[in-house]
Parts: C-alpha cells; sequence; structure tokens
C-alpha cells in the first residue's frame, strides 16, 4: 500500500521524554542550530523527490554527511511506516548504490542539495517494521546488514538514559560520525530523548572539538579512545571535561589514568552492531572495564567449542579444554534468540564486564593462544611509547608470531622492548616483531583494527 507521506505526519514524528512528553527538538552542529521545523522542512525535501517515494514498509538507503539531514532521513522514513539504510557519508557512490541494492533498498537519497537514485533491477525487502538498518563496520570480518526495528532502538535509549543520566542535564558534544552506532543512537538520539541540544561537530580541525569542550561547562563528550589520546597530545594537560563516553576501542592505562585526571566522570561503553549498547558504567577501574550490562539485556559468558563455528561457517581454533576464554552472548530479555557477539570477557564481583578481546584476534603461537591486549598492556607501560596495538601475523615455523606496532616519541631498540617484555610474560608472548610507524593505520571509522592492519600486510 502506498503511504501518502504529508508535512503534517513528518513533524508529528517527534522525540519522546520519559514519561511519553512528545517536546520541541533541536540539534546543533558546529555552530548553527537545527530547529524541529527546520528539520521537518528538509524531510519534506526528501518527500518532493519522485525518486523516493516510499511505500509502508519500504526500505530506503540514505548517503548523506550532515547531521540534521541525517535526522531529517529518520523522521521521513519513520513518518512513512519505511525503514533506512544509513551508509557513511564519505561512501563512493558506486559502492553505495551495491550496498543499497544488496540491502533491498527501493532508492538512495544522497548529496547536498538532496538527489534521489531510483535502484532498478533490485529484489526489493521484504516488507518489515519500520527500522534502521546498517551495515556493520567490518572491522571484524566482511560487512553484515544489521535491521534494528525502532521500537528495540527506543528500549536501548531507554536504558541507555536510566544508565548514564536520569536528570537529563548534560549536553551530549558529539566528536565520532552520527552514521555510526556510538555517536547516532547514544549520542544524538539518546541525547535529544533526554530533552537536550546534542551538538555534533563535524569540523575535522581538533583543535575546535578541544574549544567547544572549553566552552561547554555541562557537556559529556563522545569519543573515541584515539580522539582523547590526541586531545591530550594538544591540550598538554589543561584539558578538563566534565563528563566524557569512550567507546569502539578499549582504553589503554596511561589513557584511563590521563582521563580519570582531567575529567569529573570517565564513562566507557560497550556494544555491537546486532543489539546495539550491551554495557555502560561510569570510573572503570581497568581499561578494559565496560560496566554493567544494560538493564533490558541478559548477558551471559560461556567457554568455547573447539572449532566454535559463526553463522558463516568460520572456525576458531579454541582448545575445548580452555575455559579461561569465555565468550559474551546478549539476548534481549523479550526474546528467546542470543546473540553471539565474538568478545572475549569475564564478568567482576560486581557484575561488570571486562572486555579481553575479539575470539579472531587471539594468536596461536605454536598452539598456545596469545591474547593481544595482556600483550598491548606490558607495551604500553613501558617509557617512550604512546600507542601500541598488537597481533598475529604468519611466522614459516610457528604458524603464527606475536607482533607488535609502536607509536613512540623516542628511538626505541627492539631488543631492548622485547628484553623488558620478557620480564612480565612468558616468552611466546614476547612480540616476534616490533614496527615502529609514525601512526597506527586504521579504516575510516577511526577504530583500531587489528584486522584491517593484517590485511594491509597481507596477512
Amino acid at each position: 500500500m502506498r503511504l501518502k507521506t504529508d508535512a503534517h505526519k513528518i513533524k508529528n514524528v517527534a522525540v519522546k521524554m520519559k514519561g511519553g512528553t512528545v517536546i520541541e527538538f533541536a540539534l546543533k552542529v558546529d555552530e548553527t542550530v537545527y530547529r524541529a521545523h527546520e528539520i521537518a522542512s528538509r524531510s519534506e525535501e526528501m518527500v518532493r523527490l519522485k525518486e523516493c517515494r516510499l511505500s509502508e514498509g519500504g526500505r530506503v538507503a540514505a548517503m548523506l554527511r550532515h547531521p540534521a539531514d541525517v535526522l531529517a532521513a529518520i523522521q521521513y522514513t519513520r513518518a512513512s511506516g519505511a525503514s533506512l539504510l544509513l551508509l557513511h557519508g564519505d561512501t563512493p557512490l558506486a559502492a553505495a548504490i551495491a550496498s543499497a541494492a544488496s540491502a533491498g533498498c527501493s532508492a538512495l537519497v544522497h548529496g547536498s542539495p538532496l538527489q534521489a537514485l531510483r535502484l532498478k533491477g533490485v529484489s526489493l525487502a521484504a516488507p518489515s517494521p519500520p527500522s534502521l538498518c546498517q551495515y556493520s563496520s567490518g572491522t571484524t570480518g566482511k560487512p553484515k546488514l544489521i535491521v534494528r526495528p525502532w521500537t528495540e532502538i527506543e528500549q536501548e535509549m531507554d536504558s541507555y538514559n536510566q544508565r548514564l543520566d536520569p536528570s537529563g542535564s548534560d549536553t551530549p558534544l558529539i566528536a565520532v560520525p552520527v552514521t555510526h552506532s556510538f555517536g547516532l543512537i547514544a549520542g544524538m538520539l539518546a541525547g535529544l530523548a533526554r530533552g537536550t541540544v546534542p551538538r555534533v561537530i563535524t569540523d575535522k580541525n581538533p583543535k575546535y572539538a578541544m574549544k567547544l569542550i572549553r566552552e561547554s561547562a555541562d557537556s559529556i563528550v563522545y569519543a573515541v579512545p584515539f580522539l582523547y589520546q590526541l586531545f591530550g597530545a594538544l591540550g598538554k594537560g589543561d584539558l578538563r571535561y566534565r563528563k566524557l563516553v569512550s567507546s569502539g576501542a578499549p582504553l589503554t592505562e596511561a589513557l584511563l589514568a590521563q582521563l580519570v585526571e582531567a575529567a569529573d566522570e570517565v564513562w566507557q561503553q560497550y556494544g555491537c552492531s546486532e543489539i546495539g549498547c550491551i554495557a555502560l558504567g561510569s570510573q572503570p577501574t581497568f581499561p578494559d572495564d565496560v560496566g554493567a550490562p544494560l538493564p533490558h539485556l541478559t548477558v551471559t559468558l560461556e567457554s568455547l567449542r573447539s572449532e566454535a563455528a559463526d553463522d558463516e561457517g568460520e572456525g576458531y581454533a579454541v582448545d575445548r579444554t580452555d575455559l579461561s576464554v569465555r565468550e559474551i552472548f546478549v539476548s534481549d530479555r523479550a526474546k528467546s534468540q542470543s546473540i553471539r557477539t565474538g568478545d572475549i570477557g569475564m564478568r567482576t564481583e560486581g557484575g561488570r564486564l571486562r572486555i579481553q578481546g575479539r575470539l579472531d584476534d587471539l594468536i596461536n603461537v605454536s598452539g598456545q593462544k596469545v591474547m593481544p591486549s595482556e600483550v598491548e598492556r606490558v607495551l604500553a607501560g613501558l617509557p617512550g611509547i604512546k600507542e601500541v596495538v598488537v597481533y598475529g601475523t604468519r611466522h614459516p615455523v610457528w604458524g603464527e608470531a606475536v607482533k607488535a606496532m609502536i607509536v613512540a616519541d623516542r628511538s626505541l631498540r627492539e631488543d631492548e622492548l622485547r628484553t623488558l617484555c620478557g620480564k612480565e610474560l612468558p616468552g611466546y608472548k614476547v612480540p616476534a616483531f616490533i614496527e615502529t610507524v609514525d601512526e597506527i593505520p586504521r579504516p575510516a571509522s577511526g577504530k583500531t583494527s587489528r584486522r584491517y592492519i593484517r590485511e594491509r600486510e597481507g596477512g
């Protein structure tokens, strides 16, 4: 059935505060404020694109750079009873068309001013409840299409806000893309649901973001560890935070210590594409401490089976008897299905989760398992090392060997570093190779990805 989407319907798609009260919302992007009626006007532009006319239960893709356009696309599709596939604004057009077609989208909205392409010959997705569709980042494997109904996302936001800020007083300052769940759901949409005016930083100059942090006394900053590391280096110890949230990669011990010194409140969150934010907690004791699971979720830790396989048949060669390696499984309390995260974790006596790494990041050195995070913590604690990532590389005799890539502030000899590591690690965990670089290579998401580094090296 064709659904008529008009301005009145769009304007009535509003964010709800606790208790169900509809609010007049606003979004700030760098220095410009966009009121609800301005977002609605952008949504109406999409209505006027004949290539983008939607059917209830249909699906459309959007490749947009401006956060106000992203929010407008969400409003438009929800008002139409349709689903939205959100693609990063810098995706090449040909790749975006291919991704949209693969996801069963009828059209692709892109550009500024807005344009739309009707996707012909596409096998359209089966009608579904209005949903947000995203591809996983691909940092841990081939990107997968994730479809999450908005009802589930609203439940996630309610749990998130309950844990983070019951008073609703902190203003989100979002230094990550709003095309990814961390910036979009945890930062922008959850902030709107609290009745705040989220501010999205699109200026790529880190000094501009630092200026806003200094000027915003009541802000809660959303950023990845790499950015916090950069802010600390540029700020030379004089940058203060009221409240900050880190996600995307574990903190290092050194960075956690710096942030605890620089912020009134340090929060760390953990999640996955399939279910969103899983755990959130303040004042982490350890760099891998991500707090307790959100109240609407059930988290279990399960010992690994030998050669366990995921849905795509990829095996993890882990000894059946290695009970120290436990995988994290998550389920919504309202559902019986359990999601396999592929992450290794443990639970503290207080019920908080500690994320120890990914199953596919485990390094198999002649049958003995090495967890990269353990080696990273040792290297990161050595004088002169600013950043480090540890991953597995091919070895003609052992099959795999431990390799470290480091950013250092002075010249360091490999043999000296290995000797220092050997004082805290057994021999098979000491890096066989150590490479010094000017910066750690990262994909467009800004996350540290061992898989990405291995693929760059042909491993």
